[in-house]
């Protein structure tokens, strides 16, 4: 690990409650964005902005699914069991290394 960590000028939190994952040979990427709904309505269409985009090496993607995967056991521990969404399950033609497969209610890969 570093030794030495610092916080680039333009960094910044946002919040995120949508992502999508897509991995070719040689990276994953990772894009976060907001869904809402587009009218006042809930009869409104669900739309996503996506307003970052994240690539990493398989070795990276593996050791950030390794400490997420013990970060939610930590956090299920803490404070107890977190309820799951949904899982989209994309179709056996749409499961192609460089489609993005997103997260939520049954969203569809671009």
């Amino acid at each position: 690990m570093a030794s030495d960590v610092t916080k680039a000028p333009d960094f910044s939190n946002r919040y995120s409650n949508y992502f999508a994952l897509a991995s070719g040979l040689y990276d994953f990427r990772l894009l976060f964005g907001l869904q809402h709904r587009s009218g006042p309505s809930e009869d409104g269409d669900l739309k996503v902005e996506y307003f970052q985009g994240i690539f990493l090496s398989p070795q990276e993607a593996v050791v950030l699914s390794a400490m997420l995967s013990d970060e939610i056991k930590a956090y299920e521990k803490r404070f107890g069991s977190i309820p799951r969404l949904a899982e989209p399950k994309p179709e056996p033609a749409q499961a192609q290394a460089d489609e993005i497969v997103p997260s939520g209610d049954g969203g569809k890969p671009n």
